[in-house]
């Protein structure tokens, strides 16, 4: 049976990343123009296991299971789940406007409604799963189909259920007696301030489904959230000598990387006659030239230890597309041949770089550097960040956990 739910992970994951992909679009600071996507979400899915650039808030990693756990509880059928699940969400979209959740705390759908196109279910199921708190091991569509069987199963005898499913996965969410009890009168009243008891089982259950990781190691280290980007974390000695090399790693391809995004916008721009905003792209290639330069020693020696980079523990399980290792080969090897100069970036070598690069990745018809029909749709909302491997959206919510274990503790709990 463990087969045949194999398929499904690997489904899930790719419609996770799908999905992500579409809603990066959203935001010109997460597009990837030049394609190295791949590399930024490994380390990505490395240091923070469980999150998407689409997540918001920690208390929904609660917030899914209890409205999962109460339609589970009144044996909601598989034809009416997708329409009860919608229901209870928008339900506690609505409570928790009325509780005054404002714009600034990142309440999905706030502004969208009833019309939002992708639910915190859908959101937060795949996290959900990397963190042990959902056992169901299929997508959410799987495990629609499935509720009719577990239903009548859990009816007949638990015992069945455990032999059909080999014990692992007899129940759809985890069993664990300290899984917090839901609110009394949930949804009403819901805020993003987590109780202590919610806290402290998000920390459990993060320690024990991500050892290792940056962010379990940073559980319970306010000041450390504080920082601007985690190779500038105040604690970066104490971490594991893994973990501080895969950040000296994601720190210089980040910083070198970050001129080629910076290159494309400004061919973009030249290229589209958009004066105001390649004269913007020249002045942030000349600071990332000048940061390069600064920082040259550290530059060479991480070029020179290429190889570590390449075998990095990030893509143990993610397979780095030859083409993206070529371009990313090429763009390093250029700016090592070129050295720390002004106007690194100004020469012919580089340009075509980045435009065979986009070429390669979205084929001549929809490459804007090659075809002037998409240049002439091209109207992004800024030039693009430097990548922060989602420490934004990590540390918002290890603000949220550490702030959860400080609250006083809360009886207004019902049992589920």
């Amino acid at each position: 049976m463990a087969s045949r739910f194999a398929w499904i992970d690997v489904d899930e994951a790719s419609r996770r990343t799908m999905l992500d992909f579409i809603d990066q679009f959203r935001d010109q600071g997460t597009l990837d123009e030049i394609g190295i996507g791949t590399i930024r979400d490994a380390f990505a899915d490395y240091f923070f296991p469980g999150t998407t650039t689409v997540q918001t808030r920690a208390r929904y990693f609660l917030f899914v299971p209890w409205i999962y756990r109460r339609l589970e509880s009144k044996a909601t059928p598989t034809a009416e789940l997708a329409r009860k699940l919608r229901a209870a969400e928008l339900g506690l979209l609505e409570a928790m406007r009325e509780a005054g959740v404002g714009e600034g705390e990142r309440l999905i759908g706030r502004q969208s409604g009833a019309a939002l196109k992708r639910w915190p279910s859908s959101i937060y199921w795949a996290g959900l799963g990397r963190w042990g708190i959902r056992r169901f091991p299929g997508s959410q569509e799987r495990y629609r189909r499935w509720l009719d069987t577990f239903y009548r199963r859990r009816r007949h005898a638990a015992e069945e259920i455990e032999r059909e499913l080999g014990g692992e996965y007899a129940d759809n969410w985890d069993p664990d007696p300290h899984f917090p009890k839901m609110p009394a009168g949930f949804p009403e009243g819901m805020t993003m301030d987590m109780r202590r008891q919610d806290a402290e089982y998000l920390v459990h259950r993060i320690r024990i489904s991500c050892p290792g990781s940056l962010l379990a190691s940073l559980l319970g280290n306010a000041p450390a959230l504080e920082a601007d980007a985690i190779w500038m974390l105040p604690n970066l000695a104490d971490l594991s000598g893994e973990l501080q090399e895969q950040i000296r790693h994601a720190r210089w391809f980040a910083q070198v990387m970050h001129g080629a995004s910076l290159l494309y916008y400004w061919s973009a721009a030249s290229m589209g006659r958009q004066t105001e905003r390649a004269d913007k792209a020249e002045a942030l290639l000349d600071e990332w030239a000048s940061r390069l330069e600064t920082d040259w020693r550290d530059v060479l020696a991480w070029s020179a230890a290429r190889k570590r980079f390449w075998e990095s523990p990030a893509f143990r399980e993610v397979k780095i597309p030859e083409r993206t290792r070529r371009f990313v080969e090429g763009w390093m090897d250029h700016i090592v041949e070129r050295g720390p100069a002004a106007g690194i970036w100004k020469s012919e070598p580089a340009l075509r770089l980045i435009k065979d690069r986009e070429r390669e990745t979205k084929g001549e018809a929809r490459a804007r550097l090659w075809t002037r029909q998409q240049l002439e749709r091209w109207d992004p909302s800024d030039a693009p960040f430097l990548l922060d491997y989602r420490w934004g959206i990590a540390s918002s919510m290890l603000s949220d956990i550490h702030a959860g274990r400080a609250a006083e503790s809360e009886n207004e709990t019902e049992e589920v």
